[in-house]
């Protein structure tokens, strides 16, 4: 009934998903070390990342590109340029820039709420964001169906259906268990929810724009990271002004030796190198895929991080215990955003009332059949006119 479909360059995500998860095993050390979390300094290793990583990238496939060229010969050349002038661009210069502007906001936005603001907010669960990225897959579908006449099939719908149930369940939930006190109270457990969301409409649009740039608009996208990092970065220099950094910084040099200052430094720089190798394979994976495919790369190994964090005693507790109900429910809705994020973007495939059908292995194969009753009818053509002029 179930059938695992794979995909080519499926590298990508894979790739993805291991940078995502380093860099997030990087941050919970400078936590749990240095007690260094929710800073504006992250937000600015992030924008440092995307811009070094992105001009280094681009750089490095521009040469190799040049140098291809210059072995072909002066008719390949010319023929390739022919073509590049019929790819006609969706949107003049102005709009495109005001289109990689967006983009960088949102992914400021993005960045500043998950790793600052929202932190900012006492005694809610620690992994609250993480739990609400099924919500991403819903977003992005919505949106690249609406602007980007995507289409939405069978098997699709499904999976979004039980994505959008399984969030209002977990959304309940969350206000059911949550411990109220003089610090958190209903109204400011919905606006971290709310807050969460924000993030996750942010991360759907700016990847839904950096799909339109690459293919309506055959931006580079590494091109597109490089400039994102340059505004990004300016933006979080203006951010710095009102929360500045340095504080929290000069109070980790005051308060450790140096030796645990320099790891402290290198686990930055290991932040920002993984980082950066995340966006790129970011970058790789919408223009090869979709952002639901994405999407699905940034929440497959969410139940592992909340069972990190029940194991070690930062969530899912009630009364100084452990709320096993509490944490199996969000697992198990975990799980099934990534099933149904698998059913989605077709890695896993339906095989019943036509959910099939649309799949790309499907029309894949529909496709390689028709080729060959094509050649089949070439041959027999050609046979009948050899008959006939005998």
């Amino acid at each position: 009934m179930i059938k695992v479909s794979l995909r080519p360059n499926l590298i990508y995500p894979i790739y993805l998903i291991i940078w995502t998860f380093l860099r997030k095993i990087v941050s919970i050390l400078i936590s749990k070390i240095f007690k260094f979390k929710g800073s504006v300094l992250y937000t600015h290793l992030m924008f440092f990342g995307e811009m070094i990583g992105g001009f280094i990238f681009y750089n490095y496939q521009k040469g190799i590109g040049n140098k291809h060229q210059t072995e072909l010969s002066r008719e390949s050349i010319l023929i390739t340029r022919l073509r590049k002038t019929k790819m006609q661009r969706a949107d003049g210069i102005l709009k495109i820039s005001f289109l990689i502007f967006i983009t960088s906001f949102f992914d400021f936005l993005e960045f500043i709420l998950s790793t600052y603001y929202i932190s900012k907010i006492k005694n809610k669960s620690g992994t609250l964001q993480i739990r609400l990225g099924g919500i991403l897959i819903i977003i992005s579908s919505l949106v690249c169906w609406f602007f980007l006449k995507f289409s939405i099939f069978r098997h699709q719908i499904l999976s979004l259906t039980i994505i959008g149930i399984s969030l209002i369940i977990l959304i309940i939930s969350e206000f059911l268990f949550q411990k109220y006190d003089i610090i958190i109270s209903p109204k400011y457990l919905f606006f971290a929810i709310f807050l969460s969301i924000l993030s996750h409409l942010s991360i759907a649009l700016n990847n839904t724009i950096e799909k339109y740039l690459i293919d309506f608009n055959f931006l580079h996208p590494f091109l597109v990271l490089t400039i994102q990092g340059i505004i990004g970065f300016c933006f979080t220099f203006i951010c710095a002004i009102y929360e500045n950094p340095i504080p929290d910084i000069k109070l980790i040099y005051t308060n450790n030796s140096s030796g645990m200052f320099t790891l402290f430094i290198f686990l930055l720089l290991f932040y920002t190198v993984f980082g950066g190798l995340k966006n790129i394979y970011r970058m790789d994976t919408i223009m090869l895929f979709s952002p639901m495919n994405k999407h699905l790369a940034d929440i497959f190994i969410n139940p592992l991080y909340i069972i990190y964090y029940f194991i070690v005693g930062e969530d899912f507790s009630n009364n100084g215990g452990r709320n096993y109900f509490y944490f199996f429910l969000n697992l198990i809705i975990l799980i099934i955003f990534d099933i149904c994020g698998l059913i989605y973007n077709e890695f896993l495939i339906i095989s019943c009332c036509g959910m099939g059908y649309n799949t790309y292995k499907s029309i894949t194969l529909r496709a390689s059949q028709l080729e060959e009753l094509d050649s089949i009818y070439d041959d027999d053509k050609i046979d009948s006119e050899y008959y006939i002029n005998d």
